[in-house]
């Protein structure tokens, strides 16, 4: 995870402005920019929704155990991304973020007692976050939600599934967005990690021991900038309010190799003949590569390839270091903006809206493709074997043979596979809530998200294209169908001789310094992935105050409270590889990538009740029974319930009678 173990606490290169009402507003000919009061002053405990449930008690209590971040924290915190500070709760489990590089969405997810982020669930405001990424289905994308908007966050750890649905198993998280600010801000943030390499662990005499790139000395980088424009403004009555905002944020890349620590890809355990320290490992596919005829009925050999084509067998101190290209923190570029409004027509009707947008760009780099020690069959005739290559490989022998050469060679030439992510989001809600008879209140919402994905990998090697691109010979003087060879006398792939890849270029990795940028042309192939995932939710729940009509017990100040409501969502995904994703024909990316496409709708009906047992009595300041059921049926033929019960007990601050 990128934070302070990567070097010293970062720096903020003193340029943290918060332009906001204060001392700096008169300067920017900024007037009363600040959170708009309350609409009443009210010196009583007043009653809230805490995550985890709908129904309104005092002093933010629940059943479940939930930590409240505030905007303060946030903002101390100096974080530009939102993941970074959750992940520094003890619940929460690294998930997707910016410093995944290997097997990145390009998203941001949290995950809550290592149940897996789509057991956790995000609301925004008390609403569900949509999918973020077509591929991963449920887990929401927090990189749509910009840390300069929280007012708070409430992470509830208890599963919740009785109230939200089977994707709150592992717990909730809600982020509250300022939605009644009033004036104009300004925030800009910029920052960098420096780190001093004096790691004396051992790591570093295991990177000079095997030979490999040794960190420098003083690193700055990891370069990060911000900026955010927040407006709103109240209606002339104080009864609504609109607020604006638009964010941009960059983040540079950080490479593993810029550390001491992660200069090599670590052996498990100690080395024995390292004086019990650290000792380095890394990848048989690599560079200038290693070639074996094991197992393929020629001379068995294991080799790398030395001066002039000749060949030195190949040992664990050969090893490709794959570890140091790879990201610590992956480079991004986003920009955020939205609006959220809301206005009291009576005590029966407030009507809110809100919209959200977000375009988000992220590269995933790890180590470089090629052939990954592939068994590949090599034209013994191919006139870029040397005498020593042809007499180990081969035989000797030219004459219309070949050899099935086992071939693990990066291409470093063309440097690291990229990942190019590019998520654009797009989500709307719209409510009303209010009041429907003395002790009974109603909430209705509709909201609707879209995401598109755009998906470039880049420097894959075609495992198709390298198969031609070995299989040479030297050029015919006459082409099969009786031509001349505008080729002849030169090294020609068999497969553009004979016509069935008339592009093909041959690839010369049997002696040092000799491929070429064609043939990086004609091997690299890009593969293109797209996709969209839509989302739509009605929800509408009814909350109760039966206290209001005597159901209460005695030995309790408040009655019984219930909530009960429907929600029905309609989730679509879609995903369209090319031919290079589904065929799988990129070296190095996984395997084959089919396309998909498929929807799940969900009917559900929750009841929620909280009845309070005991007030103000010695030893038990509170005590209340809560339950809740919740009823789903999916349209893909199965239906299932789930529910909890429980007692919250609050003890007196003071043990006096």
């Amino acid at each position: 995870m990128l934070n302070d173990n990567l070097g010293n606490p970062r720096l903020r290169m003193a340029v943290r402005l918060a332009l906001t009402g204060g001392s700096l507003a008169a300067t920017f000919g900024v007037a009363n920019a600040q959170t708009a009061p309350a609409a009443a002053s009210d010196a009583s405990l007043q009653e809230v929704v805490v995550t985890g449930s709908r129904i309104s008690v005092p002093n933010q209590v629940s059943i479940s155990p939930v930590t409240f971040v505030s905007a303060m924290d946030i903002q101390q915190s100096g974080v530009t991304r939102v993941e970074d500070l959750l992940n520094q709760l003890p619940q929460v489990f690294a998930a997707q973020g910016a410093n995944i590089s290997k097997g990145a969405t390009g998203t941001a997810e949290v995950d809550l007692r290592g149940l897996g982020s789509k057991r956790t669930l995000v609301l925004v405001n008390g609403l569900r976050l949509g999918p973020g990424d077509p591929r991963t289905g449920g887990s929401s994308d927090i990189n749509m939600i910009p840390a300069e908007m929280i007012d708070s966050i409430e992470v509830l750890t208890g599963g919740a599934s009785s109230t939200y649905g089977a994707d709150a198993v592992g717990g909730v998280v809600n982020f509250k967005l300022n939605d009644h600010f009033e004036g104009v801000k300004i925030v800009a943030d910029a920052g960098i990690y420096n780190h001093h390499n004096s790691n004396t662990s051992g790591v570093e005499d295991a990177v000079a021991a095997h030979g490999f790139q040794e960190a420098p000395s003083s690193v700055n980088t990891g370069a990060q900038k911000s900026l955010a424009f927040i407006a709103g403004i109240n209606s002339e009555d104080g009864k609504g309010n609109a607020t604006f905002y638009a964010t941009y944020r960059n983040v540079a890349a950080v490479l593993e190799g810029k550390y001491s620590y992660s200069a090599c890809t670590l052996n498990s355990g100690y080395a024995t003949s390292n004086s019990g320290k650290f000792s380095c490992g890394g990848s048989s596919t690599g560079f200038p590569g290693r070639f074996a005829t094991i197992g393929t009925g020629a001379p068995a050999s294991n080799n790398t390839i030395g001066p002039n084509g000749s060949l030195i067998p190949y040992t664990a101190a050969n090893a490709y270091n794959f570890g140091p290209v790879n990201f610590f923190q992956r480079p991004d570029e986003r920009y955020t903006a939205g609006a959220f409004l809301h206005y009291d027509f009576n005590e029966h009707a407030t009507v809110y809206a809100s919209t959200m947008f977000m375009d988000d760009k992220s590269l995933a780099q790890i180590a470089a493709s090629g052939a990954f020690f592939a068994k590949f069959a090599v034209n013994c005739a191919n006139p870029f074997l040397s005498t020593q290559e042809l007499a180990t490989w081969c035989g000797g022998s030219t004459a219309g043979s070949t050899t099935n050469l086992f071939i693990g060679r990066r291409n470093v030439e063309g440097g690291g596979r990229v990942d190019d992510l590019e998520h654009t989001d797009w989500r709307v809600s719209l409510g009303v809530k209010g009041k429907i008879v003395e002790g009974w209140d109603y909430d209705a919402s509709w909201q609707h998200s879209i995401v598109n994905l755009n998906e470039s990998q880049q420097n894959y090697f075609s495992t198709a294209k390298s198969d031609n691109a070995f299989n040479v010979i030297t050029g015919p003087a006459l082409l099969p169908g009786g031509g001349p060879n505008p080729l002849a006398g030169q090294p020609e792939c068999i497969s553009k001789y004979n016509g069935t890849a008339p592009t093909c270029v041959p690839y010369n990795i049997f002696s040092l310094g000799q491929v070429t940028a064609a043939a990086l042309g004609y091997l690299q192939v890009p593969g293109i992935q797209t996709g969209n995932i839509n989302s739509t939710i009605v929800d509408v729940n009814i909350t109760g105050d039966l206290g209001k009509y005597g159901v209460q017990l005695p030995t309790a100040s408040s009655g019984l409270k219930v909530n009960f409501g429907a929600e029905w969502r309609d989730v679509t995904e879609v995903t369209n590889p090319d031919e290079e994703f589904q065929t799988g024909d990129l070296a190095g990316s996984g395997g084959d990538t089919p396309p998909t496409s498929g929807g799940i709708i969900s009917r559900e009906g929750f009841f929620e009740a909280r009845l309070p047992l005991i007030d103000d009595h010695f030893l038990a300041q509170s005590l209340a029974f809560e339950t809740g059921y919740r009823y789903s049926d999916y349209n893909l033929g199965f239906k299932t319930n789930t529910n909890l019960s429980g007692f919250r007990l609050g003890i007196l601050e003071s043990l006096s009678p």
